[in-house]
Order: C-alpha cells, then sequence, then structure tokens
C-alpha cells in the first residue's frame, strides 16, 4: 500500500537526523536542532522555538572544503515535537546545483551506500530569519 503523504511528494525525502547549528535571526540567538529529513524542495527541522509560518529558512552545509550546499525556503507548518522542541515543515524555493546535485546522488546510491553520503555532511547550519 502506498502511503497518501508519500504519494503526493513530488521528490524523495531522506532521513537524515543530523546535528544541526541554529540561528534564529531575529533574536541573534543560537541553539541546535536537527535536520530530520531533506528533499529537493522540502525539510523537516527541529528547533528550541516555535516560530510562524512564513518565517523564512537558509540552510547550509558542506560536503567538503569547498562545495557549499545552499537551501532557501520558509516555514509552511509548525508543531510540537516534544522535549522542548518544535517541529518546523519547510517548503524549498530555492537550492544551489550542488545541493540539488547531492540529492540526486543520494537518489541514484544503493541503499547500503547512502549512510557514508550521509556521513560527508559537513558543518549544517540553519538560519531561521
Amino acid at each position: 500500500m502506498i502511503d497518501e503523504a508519500e504519494d503526493r511528494r513530488r521528490h524523495r525525502r531522506f532521513t537524515l537526523r543530523k546535528r544541526a547549528a541554529l540561528e534564529l535571526g531575529s533574536l541573534g540567538e543560537g541553539g541546535e536542532g536537527h535536520l530530520v529529513d531533506l528533499s529537493e524542495t522540502g525539510a523537516s527541522i527541529t528547533a528550541p522555538w516555535a516560530v510562524a509560518a512564513g518565517v523564512g529558512i537558509y540552510i547550509q552545509f558542506n560536503l567538503a572544503p569547498d562545495v557549499p550546499c545552499e537551501a532557501t525556503g520558509s516555514v509552511v507548518r509548525v508543531f510540537p515535537f516534544g522535549g522542548g522542541h518544535y517541529g518546523l515543515a519547510v517548503e524549498l524555493g530555492y537550492a544551489n546545483p550542488a545541493f540539488i546535485h547531492f540529492l540526486r546522488n543520494l537518489d541514484a546510491a544503493a541503499e547500503a551506500i547512502r549512510p557514508d553520503f550521509l556521513a560527508d555532511i559537513r558543518d549544517l547550519r540553519i538560519r531561521i530569519a
């Protein structure tokens, strides 16, 4: 049986569960959260703050010292996540070519080697505007 929510997605979503340094731009406050999952057009993030829908998001990580992957979008839904954190459902509107290339390679990789791709993510930062 096909999960209805999965069927509506335009792009495959990959579970990451990667720790991320967060910055809440409006307060200049830092914190820690997780990039729970990621696709070419969406992401799920946990954060220690509840923010309003429509708030901007900037995701940046490096695959190698000279390969920055970047994407921007906005929060479309906020929900209690547990442990004092909130879940942020994000719609991405832009991703640079390196970001798209990384996800397409991840999609093409066999299940057994995906952890190797995910281990290459360095300096994961998320700015919440």
